[in-house]
């Protein structure tokens, strides 16, 4: 168990800092908006599910990180796919917890 252990240390140590701030924003942006939808539509009258509106805090999750990531090129950098994996994972996440 404790080899384990150390094997899952060394790969969570691995990833960098950013990526895990990149991780937490999509899943605040995807279940914000998610929750956001749900209650605006509820409040104006019109009817929308909660699968609904999760899929639509992930696609505005989605794009936000798309959008980070050529913000990022245009300024000279590159557009790094594994912040761009990270915003994904992040954006499932906040999806499937507004779900829950």
């Amino acid at each position: 168990m404790e080899k384990l252990f150390n094997k899952l240390s060394k790969w969570m140590c691995g990833i960098p800092s950013d990526k895990y701030a990149l991780l937490l924003c999509s899943l605040v942006i995807a279940f914000g908006c998610g929750l956001f939808l749900h209650l605006f539509t509820e409040y104006v009258g019109l009817s929308m599910s909660k699968l609904g509106a999760s899929f639509l805090g992930f696609g505005i999750s989605y794009i936000v990180g798309i959008a980070k990531e050529k913000i990022n090129e245009r300024q000279g950098g590159m557009f790094d796919v594994r912040n761009l994996s990270f915003y994904i994972i992040g954006a499932c996440m906040g999806a499937v917890l507004f779900l829950i």
